[in-house]
């Protein structure tokens, strides 16, 4: 990374002084020893001048000595103190968040630093200048702790910051009714379950969720439960499921949902979630009495077909529970759980009957230590050895020259 660069160290700069002197000395002493007179047998004169028979250049450097040289030369280094360190990363000020908003879990990074690489539970993602400074959204996943670790590595240096869930979210009761042949839609389950009070199957928390698919929810499952979802087949008091209907392969223009305009109070569409972007591929009919109000609809060929119904119900003193029935599975005959709205709208029906500010789960954030610095590599026996290497080498090669 960037800041991650070695740096070059001696713990006795001063001795420095020895292997430059040694280099110094040896080279001329190479020099001076290829320029002294050395008496040369006639022979060897007559045989440089016979015709046709090449002479053979000798060599500028002695091999053997030069090696002995470099050997000298990597011992006075070795008492130098060489070691390669790594320095210590530099805070840098960050401003993140992680937040939850059902299907997807992102982090906000910012900060004013030149662009590095992000890391999110190890893995790396670049990040530009332009980007870093003015802030970015970006979808993560917590490990199989339940944990974001974040770790922003920039040339200016870094940060890392670790975040859970909210352990201090309000509780409810999270039940679901279920058949073999009809789960819960997943997505669905998601946008409740992943809150942090949410607490499945334990029916003495209080406030209650009902996620329904099974044909069979009697009265008794419905009473004293504030937030009922139901999906086919499932029927609740004043309301029949009807057969399925799917969108024609070679229909032109996509089914997409309307907010029902003269829904009210419960019923009425809230306006900060989007459907225009919402797609339908299947939904129920369904046959229902005046208890019940559309809230959104799917215009089609056939005519308006019911998307969305809600019925308040009364209960107990002046509460009331709020019964909502979805006459299409988000994931398998829409893709409205794609669209930040779907979690939004079931917090806002949560937000309605709880009488609390139901959102998004949220992450509690705590910054991590600043790494460990790695150990300095002392570079000592590397050039201890290598010298000795040369020094073994020059010598085998001198006894050889002499046989």
């Amino acid at each position: 990374m960037p800041y991650s660069i070695g740096v070059l160290l001696f713990s006795s700069p001063l001795l420095l002084v020895l292997p430059v002197v040694t280099a110094l000395v040896g080279i001329w002493s190479l020099l001076r020893g290829q320029k002294r007179m050395r008496p040369v047998s006639s022979l060897r004169l007559w045989r440089e001048l016979i015709p046709g028979e090449s002479s053979v250049r000798r060599r500028r450097f002695d091999p053997l000595w030069l090696m002995v040289l470099v050997a000298a030369i990597l011992a006075g280094l070795a008492l130098a103190g060489p070691r390669w360190t790594y320095p210590v990363m530099k805070l840098v000020p960050v401003t993140w968040s992680v937040r939850s908003t059902g299907a997807t879990t992102e982090a906000w990074v910012q900060a004013d630093a030149d662009g590095g690489a992000l890391l999110v539970n190890g893995t790396a993602r670049s990040m530009g200048s332009i980007e870093l400074r003015k802030g970015l959204a970006i979808p993560v996943s917590p490990d199989a702790a339940g944990a974001i670790h974040l770790e922003l590595q920039t040339a200016m240096g870094g940060a890392a910051a670790s975040f859970r869930q909210r352990p201090d979210d309000q509780p409810f009761g999270l039940i679901e009714i279920a058949s073999a042949g009809n789960p819960i839609d997943p997505m669905l389950h998601r946008v409740f379950a992943i809150q942090a009070g949410a607490r499945l199957s334990d029916p003495t928390v209080r406030p209650r969720v009902l996620l329904v698919s099974a044909a069979g929810a009697s009265p008794e499952d419905l009473a004293d439960v504030d937030l009922v979802i139901a999906l086919p087949p499932a029927a609740l008091p004043g309301l029949t499921p009807g057969g399925r209907v799917e969108r024609a392969a070679a229909a032109t223009l996509p089914w997409t949902p309307v907010a029902a305009e003269h829904a009210s109070g419960g019923a009425a569409w809230p306006a900060i979630v989007p459907l225009k972007d919402v797609h339908i591929t299947a939904l129920r009919q369904a046959a229902f009495d005046n208890t019940w109000e559309v809230a959104a609809e799917v215009p089609t060929s056939q005519g308006a077909m019911p998307l969305v119904l809600v019925r308040t119900v009364s209960k107990a003193g002046s509460q009331k529970a709020l019964w909502v029935w979805l006459a299409a599975a988000p994931t398998t005959e829409t893709d409205w759980f794609k669209s930040p709205g779907f979690v939004v709208y079931f917090m806002q029906l949560q937000q309605r009957t709880f009488g609390m500010p139901a959102g998004p789960a949220e992450w509690v954030g705590q910054p991590e230590p600043a790494k460990e610095p790695r150990m300095p590599t002392d570079l000592r026996p590397w050039l201890a050895l290598a010298g000795i290497v040369l020094l073994v080498c020059a010598a085998g090669w001198f006894v050889r020259r002499s046989n």
